[in-house]
């Protein structure tokens, strides 16, 4: 500790800042902020020291002062204020600050900042930025100015912030522009300075441009959410976060350029202090960027001066300057990962490379190799320091990531600076053709690389394997021990760590497997007032109705099981709340086949349909009974024939019904009572042990002569909290407790189920 605190103080003061910003992450109790993290950092620097080194002791102590002050700013008078208006409806002044984009689920949003608040007749000031969703948004830019009404979401779903740094959501039910846009504002001068680069930027292949303006600007709008998702089951998704990845590129290209024309040191020393700046700017000032972009100032800013900086100082300096401006970024996921991988490289790339001896004369030979085994071990390093968020924050780790960035990470490299050549050369149409030949030749071979990799099963695992944190735990202990050994005995070999490393990722991976091995889950999810269920096996899944308010859990339920391909999607019937997420799904998901009763109406999902048709799935309107044979073992049945008796399209649906080794399901959708009297010429077809209560539990259906053909041991009833319908009714609750365990996704949330050989599961805590 001494050692460190007097070869590197500043990188403990800073350090010990961060930590404070940690801590107060956690809590939202302003009155003991500073004393409990002065009393951390004392605990800390302080009593080990024996107050030997009492100006770098003093100043940590400062430092988390002032951390622990700027959180309780930002606390008291951007997150507290705006916690207040969860769940409610009010009037409010906005200042666009992001460009207009559209979520997973297709729904239009822009970042907006509320300067005024009305409620109740009540005007007040306020400053907190909100993401707005709109049904029909408005033509905004940043900088532009409206007058709008929200509905807040719930406080739980605003519980985490995000790489933009916007908390809160809401709805907006109605909006006025009252300022199409304010042309000295420096945000609208920054969108027209992107928009005039990316225009500069053509491309034939529109797959190619749109990946190009992905990595280049991180505009992902245009890219495919199928070819998006496969980037991120691989774990590559940082390649289309502009990152502190992309500016580094950008300098060593810069820096190249320089170097073949012979410019001086100090000239390209500055010269990359400016690229760095520019780039942080095109790309739209990411965190990532901004870490990256410090780092990169301060090391050349020192070497304009002949003096070296140290990386670690720099890293810490550079994630204390953005925590106390922005405290927020604590839990931003990118910068945690961006720090995070930076830490891992400095730390654990030199010991990797260590590892490696090469003898080979051959010049060329040699050179090559020692690239790819930089690469490989700045990869490696940076995935294993990922590893404490990826299990923290999402609970899930995909093996793929060192292998990936291995195989992709130069390409992309080649891409890249491919990209800012052909931003160069757009006005010669002959050279232009040219760069977008071999950018589409190196995009062709990620293309493939991605699929390859994305096909390959069991590559990804999550906190829902019993032996998940455990396994990880055993991992941070080797990888502290290669660390520790190394540096006290750098003569001596680690291979057994190395050894035993691998070692783990071979159990984990045989626990993947096992696991997964014949076993089906179903995960009725919590999408509030809708329905969707979702069975999953081997990575591959059935859905039966894709509805709701909450198109989280749906997401959470196809990530949990580490979904990759749709085999089937049926639809029960096409009202809102059981078709509202099918946009989403056909965009971001491979679906082999759709199908849907054809009595119901169309018009809804006609779109939806047509996109997936143009995709290659398969689309069936069903005007008979059917069988389809999925997930390798179960059978999923469609009961459509009998419904055209009822001869009532409002609430008449598809019932769906899936086996698997003797253990079944049943989803019937908002099926009537009228549908529920001819389905009884069914009989025992309809015979469960899981029913999916019709109509989200209305008084209309699930009359006992119908349930007593279900003769179903749970009832699970898809209804939203609090919902203005009154839904579950009372007097289905009766019926159905004469029959059947109830559980309510209002109450329990998503309710799921394990189906295997030995029956079936259920997964809840009652």
């Amino acid at each position: 500790m001494r050692r460190l605190v007097s070869e590197r103080p500043l990188f403990c003061v800073c350090s010990a800042a961060s930590a404070a910003a940690f801590c107060c992450s956690f809590t939202n109790s302003r009155g003991a902020f500073s004393l409990c993290l002065m009393f951390v950092s004392a605990a800390l620097f302080v009593l080990p020291l024996g107050f030997r080194r009492k100006p770098v002791a003093l100043s940590a102590l400062l430092m988390c002062a002032v951390m622990s002050l700027s959180f309780s700013l930002y606390y008291g008078a951007m997150y507290e204020p705006a916690l207040g208006f969860a769940e409610k409806t009010v009037t409010a002044e906005c200042t666009v600050i992001g460009e207009p984009a559209k979520s997973s689920a297709g729904t239009d949003c822009v970042d907006v900042r509320c300067t005024s608040v009305t409620q109740n007749g009540v005007t007040s000031p306020t400053r907190f930025n909100v993401r707005v969703y709109f049904s029909d948004m408005p033509a905004l830019v940043p900088s532009s100015e409206f007058t709008a009404t929200l509905a807040f979401f719930s406080a739980e779903d605003n519980d985490r912030f995000d790489k933009k740094a916007v908390h809160f959501k809401a709805y907006s039910t109605s909006a006025q522009i009252t300022l199409d846009k304010n042309g000295r504002s420096f945000r609208y001068f920054c969108y027209r300075v992107r928009n005039a680069v990316k225009s500069r930027l053509l491309c034939k292949n529109p797959a190619v441009l749109a990946f190009l303006k992905g990595m280049l600007f991180g505009d992902t709008g245009q890219m495919s959410g199928v070819f998006k998702n496969k980037i991120a089951g691989i774990g590559m998704s940082h390649i289309m976060a502009v990152s502190g990845m992309h500016l580094l590129f950008a300098i060593m290209f810069t820096d190249f350029i320089l170097l073949m024309l012979h410019v001086g040191y100090k000239p390209r020393c500055i010269t990359a202090v400016v690229s760095a700046f520019l780039f942080t700017f095109i790309s739209g000032f990411s965190v990532s960027c901004i870490r990256a972009g410090i780092m990169v100032i301060l090391m050349y800013s020192g070497r304009l001066f002949n003096r070296e900086s140290d990386t670690l100082t720099s890293l810490s300096l550079a994630a204390f300057l953005i925590l106390v401006f922005s405290p927020y970024n604590i839990r931003c996921e990118s910068f945690l990962l961006s720090a995070s991988a930076c830490l891992g490289i400095v730390l654990l790339s030199p010991v990797i490379r260590g590892l490696v001896k090469l003898r080979v004369k051959n010049g060329a030979f040699r050179f090559f190799l020692y690239s790819a085994v930089s690469i490989a071990s700045m990869s490696l390093s940076a995935n294993i320091a990922c590893l404490p968020v990826f299990v923290i924050m999402f609970g899930r780790v995909n093996l793929l990531g060192v292998v990936s960035n291995i195989l992709l990470i130069v390409p992309v490299q080649v891409m890249f600076y491919l990209g800012f050549a052909l931003l160069i050369v757009s006005p010669l149409p002959a050279a232009a053709a040219a760069v977008d030949a071999v950018i589409s030749w190196v995009y062709g071979y990620v293309e493939r690389v991605v699929n390859f990799l994305y096909s390959l099963p069991y590559t990804t695992v999550n906190d829902g394997y019993f032996l998940f944190y455990p396994i990880f735990f055993t991992f941070a202990v080797l990888v502290a021990g290669v660390v520790l050994y190394r540096l006290r005995f750098k003569d001596r070999r680690v291979y057994p760590y190395i050894l035993s490393f691998a070692a783990v990722c071979v159990l984990l991976f045989g626990v993947n497997v096992i696991v997964n091995r014949d076993s089906l889950r179903a995960d009725f999810a919590d999408v509030g007032q809708g329905s969707c269920t979702v069975f999953t096996k081997d990575e591959h899944a059935v859905i039966v109705d894709c509805g709701g308010s909450d198109r989280n859990e749906l997401m959470r339920a196809l990530k949990n099981s580490n979904t990759r391909r749709i085999e089937l999607l049926a639809l029960t019937h096409t009202d809102f709340d059981h078709i509202s997420y099918l946009n989403y799904l056909v965009n971001n998901y491979e679906i082999e086949r759709i199908v849907y009763p054809e009595f119901s109406d169309g018009e809804p999902v006609a779109a939806a349909l047509l996109a997936a048709r143009a995709g290659g799935t398969n689309v069936t309107a069903l005007d008979d009974d059917a069988e389809f044979d999925v997930l390798g073992g179960a059978k999923l049945s469609a009961f459509v024939k009998l419904a055209y008796k009822s001869k009532l399209v409002d609430n008449t649906s598809a019932l769906y019904k899936l086996d698997f080794h003797g253990s079944s399901i049943a989803c019937t959708g908002d099926m009537n009572v009228h549908q529920e009297y001819v389905y009884l010429d069914y009989g025992d077809k309809l015979d469960c042990d899981i029913l999916l209560v019709p109509h989200h539990g209305s008084g209309s259906s699930s009359l006992g002569y119908i349930l007593d053909l279900y003769s179903a041991d749970y009832a699970v009833i898809s209804v939203g909290k609090d919902n203005k319908y009154g839904l579950p009714d009372s007097r289905a609750l009766y019926r159905l407790e004469k029959h059947s365990k109830i559980l309510r996704t209002d109450e329990l949330s998503t309710v799921s189920f394990i189906l295997n050989k030995k029956g079936y599961r259920l997964l809840n805590k009652l």
